[in-house]
């Protein structure tokens, strides 16, 4: 008995023990946010799943860095990936923003019909670059905030307007007369204190979430484009995970997506409401100003349609949209 023990604890020791797998993923969004708590319960999903062999380990608050950094590191393989806005999937492939074009979504059904669509061809991008995006959120919808009022076009460019930095919407906009000033995310509210800008193109949500509401007190009520980012990692570490989990995983990202989409759906009013409760003006947009925006905005689409989205992406984003808008209504 004692020999058999033994030769069954040698033969134990000889089989080789699985190899958990961790992932480390970086994100701006500070702890204790919707977006930190629901990556950290896609991380015991995954746990769960896997029979705690694959771990996340997230790294939030911008800890790594911006999203460019972020992207870098996984090329560098320190990082493996992230919870990126549209500037960290744009820094590995512009098909990105095709989701974000300005005043060419009228509603998040639109959005949502066009992200379906392009789904493939996003995926495809990113494979065809070392790279596995596991999902896209729409996370709300960007409006101009100031530190002073105004809501037309002359009036915005008298302003310093944040881009973020290396993307090829500095050119679009310094092209047609505004001052933009490159910046990562992460320099933001600095910038915002020092007066180096003085008008941020954002969400509700994030602008409250970071506390930017202190610094720039006027928001011109306008859906100006989506904000849309997601789940990206480095394909090598994605295929370190067993393949027979890999869809597992993927579908639980998948969910935690759209459980931050819809977050974002309805946090958007109440984002805005507590701002205004704490003194943010309104500047609103009728449909005059509007019609305005949409002119001055669509009259650049042929220099945004190959200057910032690939011709490709643009082209069928607007055959998607058009074909949506075509649809009886429901």
């Amino acid at each position: 008995m004692i020999r058999l023990f033994l030769t069954l604890a040698l033969v134990g020791l000889a089989l080789p023990a699985t190899a958990k797998t961790k992932l480390k993923l970086a994100t701006l969004a500070p702890k204790g946010s919707i977006f930190h708590t629901v990556m950290m319960e896609l991380g015991e999903t995954w746990k769960t799943l896997s029979d705690d062999q694959v771990e996340l380990k997230l790294y939030p608050g911008g800890v790594a860095g911006d999203d460019k950094d972020v992207v870098r590191k996984m090329r560098l393989g320190t990082m493996d990936g992230g919870l990126l806005t549209m500037a960290g999937f744009a820094a590995v492939h512009e098909g990105i923003h095709a989701l974000v074009l300005p005043l060419f979504y009228a509603n998040d059904a639109e959005l949502e019909a066009v992200i379906e669509g392009l789904r493939g061809d996003l995926d495809q991008a990113y494979a065809d670059q070392g790279f596995v995006a596991l999902t896209y959120i729409s996370g709300g919808w960007v409006r101009f905030f100031t530190a002073t009022p105004g809501c037309t076009p002359d009036e915005m460019k008298a302003k310093k307007l944040f881009v973020f930095a290396d993307s090829p919407v500095e050119k679009l906009w310094r092209d047609a007369g505004y001052s933009p000033v490159p910046l990562p995310a992460t320099e933001i509210s600095t910038a915002l204190q020092t007066g180096l800008i003085n008008a941020l193109p954002s969400t509700p949500q994030a602008t409250l979430l970071m506390q930017w509401n202190k610094h720039v007190p006027y928001v011109c009520e306008a859906h100006w484009a989506p904000m849309v980012g997601g789940i990206l990692v480095r394909k090598e570490a994605w295929e370190s995970i067993d393949a027979g989990l890999r869809e597992k995983l993927k579908a639980a990202a998948v969910a935690a997506g759209n459980k931050l989409r819809e977050e974002a759906k309805v946090s958007e009013s109440s984002a805005l409401a507590a701002m205004v409760e704490r003194g943010m003006t309104v500047v609103p947009m009728d449909a005059a100003l509007r019609a305005v925006w949409q002119q001055s905005t669509e009259a650049r689409y042929d220099k945004i349609r190959g200057g910032f989205t690939p011709e490709a992406f643009f082209d069928k984003a607007k055959a998607l949209r058009d074909a949506y808008r075509a649809l009886p209504p429901k």
